[in-house]
């Protein structure tokens, strides 16, 4: 979730219209490459989900050491001691650490989702493309077989 809930709405929205399309207008070999679209997807949100348990204590170090690095950049700007503060509260770059790591992770499903999203529009798209096709010719069919019927279908010259 984004945190943005029309957004989230939206986006809940874009998916299940996707699910509906693909599922009503693919012929059989397109539906087994929207089968192995959703499986592959499925497959690396699995497989990032285990590398985000496997690496979060890792992703979680490298995470505060950049916020402590941020915060120990020399401040050019003179504040007597008595003003200021010390900003190195170690709780809160630790709970900044793991947002930071949770927000990259999600960042990362995201990611996944959108590439999904594209590959099963590219596949959409193909397929209406295929059905305009096999329309237009039915209607070309229909013209060239289209004759008048009773008394003046055939004119003698």
């Amino acid at each position: 979730m984004t945190g943005d809930l029309g957004k989230d709405i939206r986006n809940l929205f874009a998916k299940s219209v996707l699910e509906h399309e693909a599922a009503r207008h693919l012929n059989a070999d397109e539906r087994t490459a929207y089968r192995k679209i959703k499986d592959d997807h499925a497959a690396m949100v699995r497989f990032e989900e285990r590398q985000f348990e496997l690496e979060f204590q890792t992703r979680f170090e490298v995470a505060r050491k950049q916020i402590i690095d941020q915060r120990a950049a020399k401040d050019r700007t003179f504040t007597p001691r008595w003003f200021g503060s010390d900003t190195f509260d170690q709780g809160a770059i630790d709970r900044q650490a793991v947002r930071l790591v949770h927000q990259q992770h999600a960042e990362q499903l995201a990611h996944l989702g959108e590439e999904r999203d594209e590959r099963v529009n590219a596949l959409l798209s193909a397929a209406g493309e295929r059905q305009d096709a096999g329309a237009e010719l039915r209607r070309q069919f229909k013209q060239s077989t289209d004759r008048p019927s009773g008394r003046g279908h055939r004119r003698s010259r």
